[in-house]
């Protein structure tokens, strides 16, 4: 939860508050994911690969952070969807912790 609150920073700046929304629910599902992958495999660097690699090829293919940001409809419902693939797996993920039984 803390990541995604963590992306809410972007309401200080110029970019529209729809796109921040989003990223930060984005953000709390890949929060979840790489939180359930941290512990499943004891190490941060799973986690600090994988987002490294989420963020430059989002930046690579939008061109720039703020193109990446700019709002339409589509890259919200897209943020948003994989919001909810990010939060499903990690889920998945945290509960293959649990102890059977």
């Amino acid at each position: 939860m803390l990541f995604g609150l963590i992306h809410l920073v972007g309401l200080l700046g110029s970019i529209d508050p729809r796109m921040i929304a989003a990223q930060a629910t984005a953000a709390f599902g890949l929060g979840l994911t790489l939180g359930g992958t941290r512990l499943l495999a004891g190490s941060i660097w799973p986690g600090i690969l994988a987002h490294t690699a989420l963020d430059f090829a989002g930046l690579l293919a939008a061109g720039s952070i703020s193109d990446a940001m700019t709002y339409s409809a589509g890259d919200f419902a897209y943020m948003l969807g994989a919001a909810a693939v990010a939060a499903g797996w990690g889920t998945v993920l945290i509960l293959r912790l649990r102890p059977a039984g």
